[in-house]
């Protein structure tokens, strides 16, 4: 819709301003939770620092991947080129799962046990991508179907997102639902009874429930699919498959 935001004449990308409150909001709503349940908060500033780490790398990694044969490898060495190619293009479960990653390397570099941080703060990944989410409805990508019925949307010319014809507004759809999982995670993870783990695999496993379900009405090409589903669906199958293999595997021990 609106791929620039101009603020008293500071002009802004959208996406990234939306991406830049996502992260002040989730914060804030972290850093009471974390002074709730007296966690640290230097402890927890390196925790969320050295996820972002493996959320860049991650989602980078899997963007190269997906769109390895679009890419100019004969160029990758020009610094124009190069930089055009890791300023732009992430990917959402690249970075979910390459800040995971991340978090297991805390304990060893920092002595920090992560575990209750996660339990009470994993709310904050879905509430912070669901500003993402708006941010791409705004700047138009991850657009979704044509779509004639109430609630349609139409972009205008310039903007990601084809002009001139009605679309779902799938990413809408996808922030609601985000913010949805985050409310439940949070209310799971103020159960005294509920392990660290169990508001991280109900997100996991809620997401990527959703996240199929919302890729069928996304209509970008930038998916890359595979035997009919997207890169993304395929994820969400192998996580709902490695998530209920878990719960099984600890449920039989319990």
């Amino acid at each position: 819709m609106y791929s620039f935001i101009n603020i008293n004449g500071l002009i802004m990308p959208s996406y990234g301003a939306m991406v830049v409150l996502g992260i002040v909001i989730s914060n804030l709503f972290g850093y009471i939770v974390l002074k709730k349940n007296n966690l640290d908060l230097n402890d927890f500033i390196i925790i969320e620092s050295q996820m972002a780490i493996g959320a860049l790398l991650g989602s980078k990694i899997l963007y190269l991947l997906i769109f390895r044969k679009e890419i100019n490898w004969i160029h990758i060495f020009n610094l124009n080129y190069f930089s055009t190619i890791m300023g732009s293009g992430f990917v959402f479960y690249g970075g979910l799962i390459g800040s995971f990653i991340a978090i297991t390397s805390v304990p060893k570099l920092y002595g920090i046990d992560y575990r209750k941080y996660i339990k009470y703060l994993c709310f904050m990944i879905p509430m912070f991508h669901a500003f993402g989410r708006m941010g791409c409805f705004l700047s138009g990508c991850c657009y979704g179907i044509p779509y004639q019925g109430i609630l349609s949307v139409t972009f205008p010319v310039g903007s990601l997102a084809p002009s001139n014809i009605a679309l779902f507004p799938v990413q809408i759809l996808e922030a609601i639902v985000l913010i949805i999982i985050s409310l439940f995670v949070y209310l799971i993870s103020k159960r005294k009874q509920a392990n660290w783990n169990t508001p991280c695999y109900l997100y996991f496993f809620l997401y990527s429930i959703s996240r199929f379900v919302i890729e069928e009405f996304r209509y970008d090409e930038s998916r890359g699919i595979f035997c009919g589903f997207s890169t993304s669906q395929w994820i969400s199958i192998l996580i709902i498959f490695m998530i209920s293999i878990i719960l099984s595997v600890e449920k039989n021990r319990g």
